[in-house]
């Protein structure tokens, strides 16, 4: 008689967990792409590259975003701090979205390439001195652009 009493609750145990075994799966859904204004709005303010980097003598090593203009602030170690603005140009509505870079509009892209926001880190994957569409990276994972250029990939931390 005792054996008969807990057998219905075990069963009822066991085959709870059966049932919780085949629970369907959540299904994995993309995260919403940001706005076309809300990445342009992002990535106002001044970004540092993690590691300096030296070329001839000079280090650059923050960038300042203000609406569509990208200014490259260089310090040097004996002199005041020399500033090159460039334009900036998004088209958001690609995936992933592109980004060029140029000295102002009547010159050849500098920069071409493809952007991503990571929380407070912009990520950038180009090619410099660029102008053909082929020359732009397709992925972040690039190592050459589809016309076999070199692919650089600069990632950059907000300092305000």
């Amino acid at each position: 008689m005792f054996a008969r009493l807990l057998l219905p609750p075990a069963l009822l145990a066991l085959l709870t967990a059966i049932a919780s075994a085949f629970a369907p799966v959540p299904v994995y859904k993309e995260p919403p792409k940001p706005a076309a204004g809300s990445i342009v709005a992002a990535m106002q303010g001044t970004w540092a590259e993690p590691l300096l980097v030296e070329a001839k003598g000079k280090y650059a090593g923050r960038v300042r975003i203000e609406g569509k203009t990208w200014t490259t602030v260089f310090a040097t170690p004996k002199g005041p701090n020399r500033e090159m603005p460039y334009e900036l140009l998004l088209d958001t509505s690609r995936d992933p979205v592109a980004l060029d870079v140029r000295r102002n509009p009547s010159t050849r892209t500098y920069l071409k390439g493809i952007v991503k926001m990571e929380g407070e880190r912009i990520v950038f994957c180009y090619a410099m001195n660029v102008d053909a569409e082929s020359e732009r990276p397709k992925a972040f994972t690039d190592t050459r652009t589809p016309a076999g250029r070199a692919v650089r990939t600069m990632t950059l931390t907000r300092v305000e």
